[in-house]
């Protein structure tokens, strides 16, 4: 836990110290219909990002639990990332990102492009490669790899902001994500409108698998609130 802590806190400290720059408060709440692992039921999300020019970095904190009395701090991530734009229709966005749960920590490199289509659609393909390292009693003790291809369709006008993201989650050494299988899919709808400046609500609906034992989908909604000063 304390690393998690450790982890959050710097890059907080970070993202406040670029008083100058445009930030991001996230604050998300997330349900799931029907999840094999019962802590898993609720999430809460808080996360604050920041940028300067084309670099942007933030950090978010993950509670969860099967009731609120319930909750436990699950992970703390930081993440950094630069915007290039090749042309005025194709963006070009390398990430990496480093999270901390009470197991090990799991560095994700990733790349997507954002391609505008003309009349507020654009399309963007991400690829993320997931390297997991376990700790036990403050020592490496396993590492996994998995790879994970996405896929969103985006509209934006005004104030509205609507998209369709599909994700499809392949382990490379024997985990399991879906019915014993390693591989597992995902499809989410998204809906963000800005209600006034600086503050756009959002809710998403996704099709997600029950856990790994089953071959049942279930829902997932996700509401929250961006603010951005």
């Amino acid at each position: 836990m304390k690393s998690k802590t450790l982890i959050a806190l710097a890059m907080t400290t970070m993202v406040i110290s670029t008083s100058a720059s445009a930030a991001t408060l996230m604050l998300r709440q997330e349900h799931k219909s029907d999840d094999q692992n019962a802590a898993n039921t609720n999430a809460t999300l808080v996360k604050i990002g920041g940028s300067i020019g084309k670099t942007f970095i933030g950090t978010q904190i993950v509670h969860k639990g099967e009731k609120l009395n319930s909750y436990t701090l699950s992970s703390s991530e930081i993440q950094v990332g630069y915007r290039h734009d090749v042309n005025e229709t194709v963006r070009v966005i390398p990430q990496l990102q480093v999270t901390a749960t009470g197991g090990g920590i799991t560095y994700t490199p990733m790349g997507a492009v954002d391609f505008k289509l003309g009349g507020g659609f654009s399309i963007v393909p991400l690829y993320k490669h997931k390297f997991y390292v376990g700790v036990k009693n403050g020592e490496y003790n396993d590492t996994k790899q998995t790879s994970q291809y996405q896929l969103s369709l985006n509209y934006a006008k005004d104030a509205l902001r609507l998209g369709v993201q599909y994700d499809y989650h392949k382990a490379l050494d024997g985990q399991t994500f879906y019915n014993y299988k390693e591989f597992k899919q995902e499809l989410e709808l998204k809906a963000y409108y800005r209600v006034a400046k600086g503050l756009t609500p959002f809710v998403t609906f996704a099709g997600v698998p029950v856990g790994n034992k089953s071959d049942d989908y279930q829902l997932r909604t996700r509401v929250g609130l961006l603010y951005s000063f």
